[in-house]
């Protein structure tokens, strides 16, 4: 386990009991009879893909350290980004010897979206500098607030002993919360629409697992005693309701009738249940439905881009300024706070088209807001010679203009 194996074992009169965090990971029972937990929860393909849109929208968007400074012409004030601060590697290139950046912040995706909560202990040298971080399980951390002082008590599978940690050796990133202590589990909060999810798919399963057969009775005015109901059962069970194999054609005589019992899916309506779930879920995570794979036959190409909008503005900005904030809380000193901050490279999820960021890239260039090193570097293109100058590219300067109209001469001379 790393710095845990070798980790004190402290314990700050904290209760060393069973936690009852660890009773909840193991899920409520809900009213469609479903134990629901992050782990049966993510077999949900709807819950698994809206967690994946939001963790893999998190970290694929660029996280840097930028410094405040002033422009040495205008003396106003500029940020730049600092690659020379040591938090700049951690949040860029890897937060360890064995994580990537897109894998951590994947991690806190995964994390907020499914507990609400991401945990993170600073490996940090003598001097106090943060020079790594370590995630922590989400699930096997309690958070408490003892004599105006918060500890985190973590234990890990594998760790007979909860290990406590000081507010100052944890990043800790909260989502939606009630107490401003933890943040609430969204799978917790979702269990009923996902437990109900969870018992359409297992009903479909079974369905099908009966080739899609609902189960039938058979009907006699003849009173039979238990020993000829019981061979007749057994001789239709082996004939007619195997399971994976091709069944006969069944001939009753003597008054024999068959009758259904149950309703067909179509009559259950439900591929509609499955589908309104499907919705449901995805309105609760904040996902559009097109995102998702589900085929709404109302989008069209303009509904879908402004679908993808409305996802950056209302689903991933909330969650990235919620990061930069605690980042900036958490993983700066109060002296680093005043001259440096993190910040997520939003525009990096709300690329459009190729014709479309041309076209926007012109109107900024002939509108002078944007040089030509600015939209090269969107471009991920190095900068050119001169390249700095806010200038109107559309009117090019010429030679000097001495006010002389060319005479006749000169044009049939040319001609």
């Amino acid at each position: 386990m790393g710095f845990l194996s070798r980790r004190r074992e402290k314990r700050f009169g904290l209760n060393e009991s069973n936690f009852i965090w660890q009773l909840l990971n193991l899920g409520t029972k809900t009213k469609a009879g479903q134990n629901v937990t992050v782990d049966t929860a993510l077999n949900v393909t709807t819950v698994y893909a809206c967690v994946r849109v939001i963790a893999e929208s998190i970290a694929g968007t660029p996280f840097f350290v930028y410094k405040r400074t002033k422009d040495p012409e205008t003396k106003k004030d500029i940020k730049q980004r600092d690659t020379k601060h040591p938090l700049s590697d951690i949040l860029r290139v890897a937060p360890n010897k064995w994580t990537t950046a897109f894998e951590f912040k994947e991690f806190i995706g995964y994390s907020l979206s499914l507990w609400g909560n991401f945990y993170a202990f600073k490996i940090q040298n003598g001097l106090g500098r943060i020079m790594g971080l370590q995630p922590l399980l989400p699930g096997s951390v309690k958070v408490e607030r003892k004599d105006g002082e918060i500890f985190y008590t973590y234990t890990p599978e594998g760790i007979t002993k909860p290990i406590i940690f000081r507010q100052g050796e944890i990043w800790h990133i909260k989502g939606l919360s009630t107490d401003g202590l933890v943040g609430l589990s969204p799978v917790r909060l979702m269990r009923e629409a996902i437990g109900l999810a969870m018992s359409a798919e297992e009903y479909g399963a079974k369905f099908f697992e009966n080739d899609a057969r609902p189960t039938v009775a058979l009907k006699t005015p003849a009173k039979l005693d238990k020993d000829t109901e019981k061979a007749l059962k057994e001789s239709w069970n082996d004939s007619y309701n195997r399971t994976g194999q091709g069944r006969g054609t069944a001939i009753l005589q003597g008054g024999w009738d068959i009758q259904l019992i149950g309703m067909p899916n179509e009559d259950a309506q439900f591929l509609e249940t499955r589908q309104f779930q499907v919705s449901d879920i995805a309105r609760a995570f904040r996902v559009p439905a097109v995102m998702i794979g589900l085929d709404d036959k109302t989008s069209t190409f303009a509904s879908a881009e402004q679908f993808f909008l409305s996802f950056v503005t209302y689903t991933m900005r909330p969650w990235l300024i919620r990061i930069e904030n605690s980042a900036n809380f958490h993983l700066l000193s109060e002296a680093d706070r005043k001259k440096f901050f993190t910040e997520f490279q939003i525009g990096a999820l709300m690329r459009g088209d190729l014709k479309s960021r041309y076209g926007a890239y012109a109107i900024a260039l002939q509108s002078r807001f944007m040089s030509v090193n600015e939209v090269r570097a969107l471009e991920n293109m190095n900068p050119i010679e001169n390249g700095d100058v806010f200038e109107n590219p559309v009117i090019t300067p010429g030679p000097p203009d001495d006010g002389n109209e060319p005479d006749d001469e000169d044009i049939d001379d040319e001609e």
